[in-house]
């Protein structure tokens, strides 16, 4: 019989890559956010940077139970979570009646 050729090393499949983590710069005013639609993809980590360019807000997020702590003009706060629910969800500042004046956005997770 015909020597076989030596059998090809089997390639290590790729380490498994961490979710990338997707940041989003987000403003408040009276009464408004900025971005008001933020898309994402189902399993990306995703962290809000959030400024109040006016007034006293903050980011709630519906369905996802997280926001930032409440800031004044020129305040800065973050918060971070995984994306692991597809649908779309209502961002929102919880201060006084602030949600009710407009001051919505959504997140959609794909």
């Amino acid at each position: 019989p015909l020597p076989q050729p030596p059998s090809p090393t089997p390639t290590p499949p790729p380490p498994p890559t961490a979710p990338q983590t997707k940041t989003f710069s987000v403003s408040g005013q009276n009464f408004a956010f900025t971005p008001t639609v933020i898309r994402v993809k189902l399993g990306d980590r995703v962290k809000i940077n959030f400024e109040s360019t006016g007034g006293f807000h903050d980011f709630t997020l519906e369905g996802y139970a997280v926001g930032t702590s409440q800031v004044n003009t020129g305040g800065k706060t973050s918060v971070e979570f995984v994306a692991d629910i597809a649908g779309s969800f209502v961002f929102y500042c919880s201060v006084g009646t602030h949600r009710q004046m407009g001051m919505v956005g959504t997140l959609i997770v794909e």
